[in-house]
């Protein structure tokens, strides 16, 4: 990665990614050790069709994320430097206010609409209820995992959950089981981070993310728990507000996917084919 010099305008310097350089270096490196399947290689993989729900929010809430947009603005313009960290925290709570809730300055969880009114928890029963298909609802908060349970519940669709706070192996297999095969268990509501990888959850060929993660391999990873070799069709389905962070955080995961296509996807894979060929 290259990196350039930039001050901020209180005049304090800070190294900002430039761009990425070499890689056609690295990637030969790469390819005398590795070797590359896609998932379009393999036989028999189920197509992942890519959807959007466009999530509206309320005059009120749209109101309190442009407060908190411009407050947010105020302080980088004010030339304090900014660490990573300090950054991220800011597009958390941004994502947190669009789920209908913040944490205020004392740590406790505020509703800034109801449940009946939040939008995203409407959209996502709507999306549940007219499937007839098993769905899973992929959360980033576990505040969004409490209200996603608590929507179901209330409207009495039943469902598994699968978080970090679940610490019982014990308990987190009944969840798996019950969800793959008790037939009136629809929805799994899990964390990304604590099951998007390693899971069998292929009873759901529906995948709502209704908070998204930063990860693009917890990303990738969750969106191939519904899928076997021979199986159906998955829909994903990305809970988006527009012009909102959602946006924002969905074009970061799709710019690191590129990158990570040409360095070790599709780009190794013509690399070492081409270096096979030339030993015809």
């Amino acid at each position: 990665a290259y990196y350039v010099q930039e001050r901020t305008k209180g005049g304090r310097s800070y190294e900002k990614l430039d761009h990425y350089r070499n890689l056609d270096d690295l990637q030969e490196r790469m390819s005398r050790w590795a070797s590359v399947v896609l998932r379009e290689d393999v036989d028999d993989m189920p197509e992942l069709l890519m959807d959007q729900r466009t999530v509206l929010l309320p005059d009120a809430q749209q109101a309190q994320y442009e407060t908190l947009l411009k407050e947010l603005i105020l302080e980088l313009e004010d030339g304090g430097e900014v660490e990573a960290i300090e950054g991220g925290a800011r597009i958390i709570k941004l994502q947190q206010l669009l789920g209908g809730w913040v944490i205020d300055a004392d740590g406790n969880v505020r509703d800034l609409v109801t449940d009946e009114e939040n939008p995203r928890l409407v959209g996502m029963l709507e999306d549940v209820q007219e499937s007839d298909r098993k769905c899973i609802v992929w959360c980033k908060f576990r505040e969004d995992i409490r209200r996603v349970v608590r929507a179901l519940n209330k409207a009495g669709v039943k469902c598994v959950e699968y978080h970090g706070a679940i610490h019982s192996q014990s308990k987190r297999q009944e969840a798996i089981d019950s969800f793959n095969h008790d037939p009136a268990v629809k929805v799994f509501v899990g964390q990304p981070k604590a099951g998007g990888a390693g899971l069998d959850l292929s009873a759901a060929d529906v995948i709502l993310w209704y908070s998204h993660t930063f990860d693009l391999i917890e990303r990738d990873q969750a969106n191939e728990r519904a899928t076997q070799i021979g199986g159906k069709t998955v829909t994903i389905r990305d809970f988006v507000t527009p012009n909102s962070v959602d946006e924002d955080i969905l074009a970061n995961l799709e710019s690191k996917r590129s990158v990570s296509e040409s360095l070790a996807g599709r780009g190794l894979r013509d690399r070492l084919l081409a270096l096979f060929r030339a030993q015809l």
